[in-house]
């Protein structure tokens, strides 16, 4: 009589994962993602298995071209076979689904240039842009240099006083998916209004340098009373010419300015085009 010994150890008994989300940060369809994250979970918190990952059933049923970098996978939305495996050489094979979702994409005018004055008082105001996102659909965080700035939660951060690089981090509430963007926050040599003006040519005080004052309109009269200049959203545009581009006669004008959002300034500034 012939006696056989049959090992009849049960294979490994496996929980169905849920789907790993990683993030597309430059929308190609492509994340990166760590498969082991739920190797507790597909074990039941049982110890003792060997993990290995697949791209295809067949891979995993043979244990052959094995994922090199379970932790550290590049993929799309794809389903990704487990081997689990027991010191007897018992398996079992499940799936793990990779999801993705896109990064928010955030960005800021590059025509404008955000500019405090030396020991500000006034603060100005910074504005991003949600490309691909409402901000009801995310978390917004904003840091100066690194430090949390607290109470910005929105889109513009208000009451900035101080140079340095300001960073708007968001994060999509339904997936996690995070991004950063930077701005930096120049700091003027001065802000004092001009009195006047030379456009001679010899790059000093050639325009009505209003730049650092976040004018929304400029006004500028002659001593008659008559509109001889005017401009919305100005900076430093004014060199002494007419609404027609004629060259205004030497002389004291005056001006009137609104500016950081509802503030009004009215004052004279000279025009002197002789050569120093």
């Amino acid at each position: 009589t012939t006696t056989f010994n049959i090992d009849l150890a049960p294979k490994p008994i496996l929980v169905q994962s849920g789907t790993i989300l990683g993030c597309d940060d430059n929308e190609d369809g492509i994340a990166n993602y760590d498969l082991t994250l739920n190797e507790s979970f597909i074990s039941n918190g049982q110890s003792g298995f060997i993990f290995s990952y697949y791209n295809a059933l067949s891979d995993a049923e043979t244990s052959t071209n094995t994922i090199a970098n379970p932790s550290n996978f590049d993929g799309g939305a794809q389903t990704i076979y487990v081997r689990v495996e027991d010191a007897n050489g018992c398996f079992d094979v499940t799936t793990i689904a990779l999801g993705f979702g896109i990064s928010p994409m955030t960005s800021f005018d590059s025509a404008i240039v955000y500019e405090v004055c030396p020991n500000a008082t006034v603060p100005i105001t910074v504005e991003a842009t949600g490309d691909n996102y409402t901000e009801s659909d995310v978390t917004i965080t904003w840091y100066n240099e690194g430090v949390l700035v607290s109470g910005q939660t929105d889109l513009t951060i208000d009451n900035v006083l101080t140079t340095g690089t300001y960073t708007i981090e968001v994060m999509f509430n339904a997936t996690g998916c995070t991004s950063t963007q930077d701005v930096f926050v120049e700091e003027l040599e001065t802000c004092i209004i001009p009195q006047g003006i030379s456009p001679n040519g010899d790059g000093l005080n050639d325009t009505f340098d209003l730049s650092s004052f976040d004018v929304q309109n400029l006004k500028i009269f002659n001593r008659n009373g008559r509109l001889v200049y005017e401009k919305t959203n100005y900076s430093n545009e004014w060199h002494g010419q007419s609404l027609d581009g004629d060259e205004l006669p030497v002389g004291t004008y005056y001006y009137v300015m609104n500016f950081q959002g509802n503030q009004t300034k009215a004052a004279w500034v000279y025009i002197n085009r002789e050569s120093n």
